[in-house]
């Protein structure tokens, strides 16, 4: 029996509240997605699907424009790594109500995997302010790097371990490397780094990955107020990175369900 490995791509829009300056980004950003033709991304749910494979992957776009960028290789990516049926999920709303219709919406597809892609933010405490092209904006460059996620809430919290673990280290050998400031001892931190190597944390109450039937991982690509990083993440080579990265923790983890598909068959003989 072959193992069909269904990811989600699920892209949330967030409403976000912009002074004027951001405003003038907005609009921008909003002329680009009327380029690539997801000007209809706030109220439109797209849907690819092919023969072989369900690619699903959970794109929560806090960082609007960012994450839709890196959703949109990602999807490439797997297509062309032949995972031909894929799933771009774009919903929207605000608050805590919204984020149970992810998994919700996985368990309906019966993804095999949930990916949620997301960019990073620091404490409070860490911030600094930047005065720069006539605006005021918070940043810090104290810490740089992506983040993995998972919980032990999941019901395949194994199994998310292990694809945590997976991507974490296709990252790796890429040559990024991953924040350790989920360790620092201040609040709403102070998270466990269940895999040091592949720099896997344990983040348990996340809605996106407790209340998952399939294995669930959070991916957060870099740190967006870090003016470093901001940077980096704009670059299409980055963006590159990830969704090889992430073509090749697929690949390596059908390879795995495989091969316990073939070990469990054996057994029944």
């Amino acid at each position: 029996m072959r193992f069909r490995l269904r990811f989600i791509v699920i892209v949330v829009l967030a409403l976000l509240f912009f002074g004027a300056p951001s405003l003038i980004r907005f609009y921008t950003d909003w002329l680009w997605f009327g380029e690539v033709g997801y000007q209809q991304v706030f109220t439109t749910i797209v849907r690819s699907q092919a023969s072989l494979f369900t690619i699903t992957f959970v794109i929560a776009v806090v960082w609007l424009v960012f994450n839709l960028r890196l959703a949109q290789d990602m999807e490439k990516a797997l297509k062309d790594a032949g995972f031909t049926q894929t799933h771009l999920l774009i919903t929207r709303g605000r608050g805590r109500a919204q984020l149970f219709t992810r998994p919700a919406r996985a368990q309906g597809l019966g993804a095999d995997v949930f990916v949620s892609i997301h960019h990073n933010d620091v404490q409070d405490q860490y911030k600094q302010k930047w005065e720069h092209n006539g605006g005021t904006y918070e940043y810090s460059d104290q810490f740089s790097g992506h983040s993995l996620f998972i919980s032990r809430e999941n019901a395949r919290f194994a199994d998310s371990l292990l694809f945590g673990r997976l991507l974490g280290l296709e990252l790796k050998s890429r040559g990024l490397v991953y924040t350790r400031h989920h360790l620092e001892n201040v609040r709403g931190e102070r998270r466990q780094l269940l895999d040091a190597d592949a720099g896997v944390y344990r983040y348990d109450r996340l809605v996106v990955l407790m209340y998952n039937k399939a294995p669930a991982v959070l991916v957060e690509a870099g740190i967006i107020v870090n003016r470093a990083d901001e940077i980096t993440l704009e670059q299409a080579e980055r963006r590159a990175i990830f969704a090889e990265a992430l073509v090749g923790a697929a690949q390596q983890y059908c390879g795995i369900q495989q091969a316990r598909q073939r070990q469990a068959a054996r057994k029944r003989k």
